[in-house]
């Protein structure tokens, strides 16, 4: 069965992937205290809050108010597929504006490349109606 992209099973499959996935390469977990913004121009949005590398909640649409989101990133669907699929980098997907980082340091992108392609590739593990 196929979860909406960014809906309630979407969430919750992706809270489940992060400890094995992505916190494991975090370069600073300590440091890792964010509000993160996934969303689609005009269409459904995720968010997720760290603490320390632990994430304490993924939910679908926007709990938290713009002004308390650390990283918003846009893309359509067919980009979220390419980079999920591995048929397109996550940095660079940022980098050619693929995936639009619209609030965010890039130098966490950067410190932390590993964990960040490994969070949106991992979304390749979701079963997800595109």
């Amino acid at each position: 069965m196929t979860a909406d992209l960014f809906g309630p099973e979407w969430c919750a499959q992706a809270l489940a992937l992060w400890p094995t996935v992505s916190q494991p390469v975090l370069v600073e977990p300590v440091r890792f205290s964010y509000a993160v913004q996934f969303g689609v121009p005009d269409g459904p949005l995720c968010q997720f809050q760290a603490k320390e590398g632990a994430l304490l909640w993924w939910r679908p649409g926007n709990e938290l108010p713009d002004e308390q989101i650390d990283f918003d990133l846009q893309a359509t669907p067919a980009n979220w597929e390419k980079v999920a699929t591995g048929k397109l980098d996550p940095v660079g997907a940022v980098a050619a504006k693929r995936i639009h980082m619209r609030k965010g340091l890039m130098e966490v992108v950067i410190r932390e490349a590993e964990a960040f392609k490994k969070t949106l590739t991992g979304f390749g593990q979701i079963p997800t109606s595109w």
